[in-house]
């Protein structure tokens, strides 16, 4: 059919034109690009597939490098190792002649010198050995992971941890061939005196131990020394109650010079204590009996139930006469006098009335009773006539009664012819007894318990010559250590005075009677307002620390140093003596080191080659080290005049050298020392072959990922060419035809002519 409006053929014409004129471009792009896949669009997958290869191949390319660097950096170790391993060798074999015995020091010193080059050596080349800035043998590295694959983990570890190869941890440092066997420790601190320790300051903790609850205002003070036992150094002074107290006080104290603190601990145990009674004494006590002349007496001491002492002296007969007595005994002693205080013994009492004498009754009046003394004279009577008491009869006479003892064996009855009835009653003797009222008794053998007078000026206070000491200045004191009677004097403006003291008591029936003598003129005197401590000396325990200690320092030629103390890099502490004269040239360092005894030695570093030589020290002695602490102040000013917390050490180099041999088995150290860097050398070389081989598997595994990468992605030339090739064909047959089908409606117009 032949149309004007819609020229099919050349559309469609033109579609196959447009199809070919596509395929001819992408055929042109995979030429020009050498690619298959240049966009998603040619091959989603393919294109997903190949840059994930693309990744695996970049990858593993990055690899080799870094397996490279890897072996760059064993080398580089193993080379720095190498190194080490000649200087060992070598001072393995200056070791070997240094043991000889045929060599003087001197020589020993030679050998020695050329072995701690050798160490300095080691220790240089440990420092200084690095890759990229990596140190690699003084541990500080650590792990190295070198990444040896193309995903997270998998990675090689290059160990270069500690501790590294230093001659410390080689196990060399120090080492000395020839001397006696020992082993040091460093040393940085040192027990030493320290002056001027405050008291009471913000610096000082102060602990006081042994003071009662109720002192107050205590204080420590320094002893005023008196003339007797004042051997006290300090002592504490309070207040008890309104009155002084003083404690004997045990003082000791401590500075710390790495913390500027102190520590002052009072020990205090009191000196002095107030007397409220006396107890009793325990055990048997020593009695003696005294009549009123003061002539001794037989007899047992007794109390009555009325609290009267008593001298109960029983006659052969069995009757008991009491003589009333006084005691006076010295409190503590454990014996007492007792006195009597007249001449009137005494009967029991409790009198009742006899009515019956020698068979007659006296209530009769047919009976009358005469009365005689011993001596036929005639006595008196009173009252009853004849009384009985405690088993006994007596003649009662007198308006106050005495009482006379009946001879029973003389006494009888008279009966008379008109029937009267005489008794004759006769005395056995004249001694006039006394109705004692004495109910009962209990014996006495220790010295009874007293209650002191409240107030003092109730007892009476005497000095050693007996003559009173004044009221209301003096006080009754006890010495705790040993329960000692002291008199307290109060001298005024806060100075007391102790005197060692008897107590003695009297005791009757009115009461006790106190009396306190001083036994001597030596006395304690305590100043309770002056002499107050304000600084106590003590230890100091000093750490070697140039901010607060000075060190002077003299040589064993005698060459005084000062000022030498100094701090390293390292944060350790060494005696700076660069001219200090010496065999191995004028450069020496020292420190202190500790032996296995605990002994204390001054070591010195000598010269460039580092000749290790130590001297003795004594700390007990002091003659070639002396600590001396000034505590007073607490800045950082190293001046003393300034107050600051300082402490100077003045060491001294004895004659004396010593050389310890370290360690005692040397060749076994450098064994071991050389088996450390064999070991690592050993471990570097099996890392260097395990990245060689990891740079040829990886370079393995890139081409065949590239290859497998290239069949996705490459261009086939030959199939691209023929597809151009059809491209062009076909445009050019596309454009013919659609030449052709514009004059299709030319056609159609010749036919309307």
């Amino acid at each position: 059919m032949g149309a004007i409006q819609t020229n099919l053929a050349a559309m469609t014409s033109q579609q196959h034109r447009q199809q070919s004129l596509s395929e001819g471009k992408t055929a042109m792009e995979r030429l020009a690009s050498g690619l298959r896949v240049n966009g998603a669009k040619d091959d989603a997958a393919g294109l997903g597939i190949g840059n994930r290869m693309t990744s695996q191949v970049n990858g593993h390319a990055q690899v080799q490098r870094n397996a490279n660097d890897g072996v760059s950096l064993v080398q580089t170790a193993q080379g720095a190792l190498s190194q080490i391993n000649d200087h060992l060798q070598r001072v393995r074999e200056l070791t070997v002649q240094g043991l000889n015995g045929t060599l003087n020091w001197d020589d020993s010193d030679a050998i020695q010198a050329e072995i701690n080059a050798n160490l300095k050596e080691i220790d240089r080349l440990v420092e200084s050995a690095n890759y990229n800035g990596i140190p690699l043998l003084n541990g500080q590295a650590g792990g190295i992971d070198l990444q040896v694959g193309t995903h997270d983990g998998e990675q090689l570890g290059v160990d270069l941890s500690s501790p590294g190869f230093s001659v410390a941890t080689l196990g060399l440092e120090d080492f000395t061939v020839a001397g006696i066997e020992g082993e040091v420790t460093p040393r940085n601190t040192l027990p030493g005196r320290a002056l001027d320790i405050h008291v009471d300051a913000p610096h000082t903790e102060l602990n006081v131990s042994g003071l009662a609850a109720g002192v107050s205002n205590e204080r420590l003070m320094n002893m005023n020394q008196g003339s007797g036992d004042g051997s006290y150094g300090y002592y504490v002074s309070g207040e008890e109650g309104g009155k002084p107290v003083f404690y004997d006080a045990d003082v000791s104290a401590s500075h710390d010079t790495a913390t500027d603190q102190s520590q002052v601990n009072v020990n205090a145990s009191r000196l002095y204590g107030t007397v409220d009674e006396i107890p009793a004494s325990t055990g048997t006590t020593s009695t003696q009996l005294l009549d009123n002349n003061g002539n001794t007496i037989s007899g047992e001491l007794v109390q009555s139930d009325d609290g009267r002492y008593l001298i109960a002296d029983t006659a052969g007969d069995g009757e008991t006469r009491y003589l009333e007595a006084e005691l006076r005994f010295e409190a503590g002693s454990g014996s007492l006098t007792a006195q009597a205080i007249d001449d009137q013994p005494m009967i029991a009492g409790g009198v009742s009335p006899v009515n019956t004498l020698a068979g007659a009754d006296v209530t009769d009046p047919d009976v009358s009773v005469s009365y005689y003394h011993s001596d036929n004279s005639h006595l008196s009577p009173s009252g009853q006539g004849v009384v009985e008491a405690d088993g006994f009869q007596y003649i009662e006479s007198g308006s106050t009664p005495a009482y006379y003892r009946v001879d029973e064996s003389r006494t009888g009855a008279i009966t008379h012819g008109n029937g009267t009835t005489t008794v004759n009653v006769y005395a056995d003797d004249d001694i006039p007894l006394r109705d004692g009222g004495i109910a009962g008794t209990s014996d006495i053998d220790q010295t009874p318990q007293l209650t002191l007078p409240s107030d003092d000026s109730e007892i009476d206070f005497r000095d050693a010559g007996g003559n009173p000491l004044a009221s209301g200045d003096v006080r009754l004191m006890q010495r705790e250590s040993d329960d000692q009677y002291m008199i307290e004097v109060d001298e005024g403006g806060g100075v007391y005075r102790y005197h060692e003291a008897r107590l003695d008591v009297v005791r009757d029936s009115s009461g006790d009677t106190f009396t306190v003598s001083a036994l001597g003129t030596g006395t304690t005197t305590f100043d309770a307002n002056t002499h107050e401590v304000s600084t106590v000396s003590g230890t100091s325990t000093v750490t070697i620390d140039p901010r607060n200690v000075e060190i002077n320092y003299t040589d064993a030629n005698g060459e005084h140093h000062p000022d030498v103390l100094r701090q390293g890099s390292d944060g350790n502490y060494y005696f700076d003596l660069p001219d200090s004269e010496s065999s191995y040239g004028n450069f020496k360092v020292a420190s202190l080191v500790d032996t296995e005894g605990n002994d204390i030695l001054i070591k010195t570093i000598n010269g460039n080659n580092d000749v290790i030589i130590y001297h003795p020290s004594n700390l007990d002695t002091t003659y070639n080290l002396n600590v001396q602490t000034d505590a007073n102040g607490f800045s950082n000013d190293d001046s003393i005049s300034a107050g600051s917390p300082h402490t100077r050490i003045d060491i001294t180099e004895a004659a004396q050298d010593i050389r310890l041999k370290q360690p005692a088995n040397p060749l076994a150290a450098l064994d071991r020392a050389i088996g450390m860097v064999d070991s690592q050398r050993n471990q570097l070389g099996s890392m260097e072959n395990r990245l060689g081989s990891v740079i040829e598997s990886s370079r393995s595994v890139e081409t065949q990922l590239a290859s497998a990468r290239s069949r996705i992605m490459d261009a086939d030339y030959a199939a691209e060419s023929a597809r151009l090739t059809k491209s062009r064909i076909l445009q050019q047959a596309g454009n013919s035809m659609i030449a052709q089908a514009n004059q299709l409606p030319q056609n159609v117009l010749s036919l309307l002519g």
